[in-house]
């Protein structure tokens, strides 16, 4: 009988289809940048050596701009390359999406480990063939996936946990779970509505569900993701702030007249 998949075929799934990417990645990008993605690629330079402020006014979030400038100057002081740990963290987005966000919020159980291995080798075919542009350049998709899909599973992971009994584990998990989905939405903003639903849909599910601490649970919880979202929201409101004269979260979708 073949083994059923577990935890250590996972990572060592996610393990090969990570150096797949990367390898890939690293022999095919061009290391150039046009249009969107050159935008996404200089926008948070100036931020890196002056601060938030320095963040120009735009239509992007500033978060991913931030953390790919960031990724440059680390990768510069460390590897002499500002490419090269952009290539490791897309390529590290994309293996973690195929090997372990999708089989676990599709609930799959009881797969083979033969069967879920051939999976993950077509799913990462696929994806490179038809959307490998996501991960050579710069732009917002693949990364937006990997936060909004990491908040789903922490979200998943608060059910499992609010159905024994309350736990301050649970407000670490909701923190989490906000910083993930406000990092999701700062990134690409169309995942706005998306995350607001998903959250009242899981509060309601909780309702109907929990035995013991309803109100707390759901309360705690609730304030750990509000929380959470307004730690990473605070440069966004700060920026937002110099612009429109209002600490606002949200990513600006008009300049000033």
């Amino acid at each position: 009988m073949e083994r059923y998949v577990n935890k250590k075929i996972k990572i060592n799934t996610f393990l090969i289809i990570f150096l797949i990417i990367l390898l890939f990645n690293y022999i095919v990008s061009k290391r150039i940048v046009y249009y969107d993605s050159n935008s996404y690629w200089t926008l948070g330079d100036e931020v890196i050596k002056n601060g938030f402020l320095a963040y120009p006014e735009s239509f992007r979030g500033y978060f991913f701009p931030c953390l790919i400038s960031l990724l440059k100057e680390i990768g510069i002081a460390m590897f002499s390359s500002k490419w090269i740990l952009f290539m490791v963290f897309g390529s590290l987005c994309a293996s973690f999406i195929i090997t372990i966000a999708i089989p676990s919020l599709l609930d799959i159980k009881n797969i083979t480990k033969k069967r879920y291995f051939i999976g993950t080798i077509i799913n990462t075919v696929i994806f490179l063939y038809f959307w490998k542009d996501s991960i050579l350049y710069p732009l917002t998709d693949i990364f937006a996936i990997f936060f909004y899909s990491i908040g789903l599973m922490l979200l998943n992971k608060i059910i499992n946990f609010s159905k024994e009994k309350f736990s301050i584990i649970l407000f670490f998990i909701s923190l989490f779970v906000g910083i993930f989905l406000y990092c999701a939405y700062n990134t690409r903003t169309i995942y706005l509505v998306p995350s607001f639903l998903l959250i009242i849909s899981y509060f309601i599910y909780m309702f109907h569900k929990l035995k013991i601490n309803k109100y707390l649970t759901i309360c705690i919880c609730a304030i750990g993701i509000v929380i959470g979202g307004s730690i990473v929201a605070y440069p966004q409101m700060k920026i937002n702030h110099q612009y429109t004269n209002k600490y606002t979260p949200k990513v600006l979708t008009e300049f000033r007249s």
